[in-house]
């Protein structure tokens, strides 16, 4: 896939405040509050953290991350922490995560740390004058959007396979390279 737009990140900020109200509203109807709202913030860090893995150029370490997020999000489940510490380590994941899979120095990560807080703080403020799951989560994921506008030159460069159109052109360059030296090494007897 190409670098992430700011298009694509704001239709999934949407997608996911849409998914996330609606399911937790539906939840509410046959689990206690809090337990649906855990369960919603883990499904949607999921889907993000889905989105994050087929954004990036880094095709390595997909399956693992995906399943050390599961196997955290479990040991979150039943350890039961409050629920604001709940979220956060979902943030803390959201932000591991893009650091590992799309960026490459320290800057970033840290520009990244202050993006998830961001988000965080206008979740937090729009839940708080609202009320409304749907507008905190559609805040948080509006200024995660964000991380695309950070400069290219702070992100990941394609890992081996990452686009096969790049590694042909590469190619192409590389072979008409050695048919040229070719020529002119035969040409030169």
């Amino acid at each position: 896939m190409k670098t992430p737009t700011l298009m694509q990140g704001l239709l999934v900020a949407l997608l996911l405040s849409f998914c996330g109200g609606v399911f937790h509203t539906a939840l509410s109807l046959v689990w206690p509050a809090e337990a649906g709202l855990r369960l919603v913030i883990a499904l949607v860090a999921l889907a993000y953290l889905l989105y994050l893995l087929s954004s990036s150029r880094v095709r390595t370490g997909r399956l693992v991350a995906t399943v050390l997020w599961g196997l955290i999000s479990v040991g979150l489940w039943y350890g039961a922490p409050s629920l604001l510490a709940y979220t956060l380590v979902h943030i803390g994941l959201i932000w591991l995560v893009r650091s590992l899979y799309h960026y490459r120095s320290l800057l970033p990560l840290l520009t990244d740390l202050g993006l998830c807080a961001l988000g965080l703080c206008t979740a937090l403020w729009a839940l708080y004058q609202s009320g409304s799951l749907f507008l905190a989560l559609w805040s948080f994921f509006l200024v995660q959007a964000l991380f695309v506008s950070l400069p290219d030159r702070w992100r990941r460069s394609p890992g081996r396979g990452a686009d096969p159109q790049d590694d042909d052109a590469r190619f192409q360059r590389a072979k008409s390279t050695a048919d040229a030296a070719l020529c002119r090494l035969s040409s030169s007897r």
